[in-house]
């Protein structure tokens, strides 16, 4: 699937993306911003009780990956809904089969450099 800027593919923007072409840097911001509010608005309405920001950037890079249905209507997202952050995110690492999924998250575009979704997931349980 040919990929733009930040990981921007057909499954996120309703702009054509080709391969070959090279967008400059303010189409890439734009197109990212875009492709946020297509990924954040439907998933904000899955959960019932507002998440902490670190919950929200983990949901936000998973859906952006697998789609917001799939988190929406994962275990995960039952955890979260009764306000389990932590469960929650330990939960993104886990198949439907309770299998450990290696390498699920890539370098992170939604988060500060150096981060990934599941480290951001974990400063949960680092709070008082």
């Amino acid at each position: 699937r040919p990929t733009g800027c930040n990981g921007i593919t057909a499954a996120v923007t309703d702009t054509p993306v080709r391969v070959g072409d090279v967008w400059s840097a303010e189409k890439c911001a734009a197109e990212t911003a875009k492709a946020l509010r297509v990924v954040q608005a439907p998933l904000l309405k899955c959960f019932h009780r507002t998440p902490p920001q670190d919950v929200f950037d983990a949901a936000t890079s998973w859906a952006w990956n697998a789609g917001t249905p799939s988190v929406c209507a994962s275990q995960a997202m039952a955890a979260w809904n009764a306000g389990d952050w932590v469960t929650g995110c330990r939960r993104m690492l886990v198949s439907d089969g309770g299998r450990l999924q290696v390498g699920v998250w890539p370098a992170d575009r939604f988060l500060p450099p150096g981060s990934r979704p599941t480290a951001a997931c974990w400063n949960l349980s680092l709070s008082p």
